[in-house]
């Protein structure tokens, strides 16, 4: 049997135009719907994936949009820095300039403190998606860049995203924001456990 890759430009299914097996431009499977009805699965370029998405939506991830928090109360708005926005969702330099963002002090260490800036993470989902055609478009924009050589990396899930948010949002409500690498910040993330609030109020000063 040949281990051989197919080579050959794919077609799009609605526009009919051909595009190259890999790569940004190529075709990806889309579950499309008709008037909210799921249709079939068809392969879509760039173009007609941005228009079928911008008809029908898609929802956003778990923890991602604006949510209540039931532990502790209140509404966590999920953001990312900038880095983050490059390793899980592909935009970078130009591509983040139109969108909205907040500075916070960024807290390395107890002594290092730098300015840093802040994006709510659906607005940077919805770039994103517009920009790669929906989020069959991001995970492929991941893989295509994997292969160039760059730096990806796969935005966290369930209740690592759930602490990240809980404690970046009580960092951020102090207009800080601290890395993961610190010790106390990375185990609750992690593991659930310390304080909340004697964690942000150590570097809260």
């Amino acid at each position: 049997m040949s281990n051989k890759r197919d080579t050959k430009p794919k077609p799009c299914g609605f526009c009919k135009e051909r595009f190259p097996a890999e790569g940004f431009e190529r075709v990806l499977p889309v579950l499309y719907r008709c008037n909210g009805v799921l249709g079939d699965m068809v392969l879509l370029c760039l173009k007609c994936r941005r228009n079928e998405f911008t008809i029908n939506k898609e929802p956003y991830p778990p923890k991602v949009d604006a949510y209540l928090d039931s532990e502790h109360g209140g509404v966590i708005v999920p953001q990312i820095t900038e880095n983050e926005a490059t390793l899980h969702y592909c935009l970078k330099g130009d591509q983040l300039e139109p969108l909205p963002y907040v500075i916070a002090r960024s807290v390395r260490t107890a002594r290092h403190i730098c300015q840093i800036k802040m994006y709510e993470e659906r607005t940077i989902l919805k770039r994103a998606r517009r920009l790669y055609g929906g989020d069959i478009g991001v995970f492929n924009a991941r893989e295509v860049l994997a292969k160039q050589g760059e730096k990806v990396e796969v935005p966290p899930e369930g209740l690592f995203r759930e602490r990240r948010n809980r404690i970046r949002q009580a960092f951020l409500e102090k207009k800080i924001y601290a890395t993961s690498k610190l010790t106390s910040v990375r185990d609750y993330v992690k593991t659930g456990r310390g304080d909340l609030k004697k964690i942000v109020d150590t570097y809260a000063v």
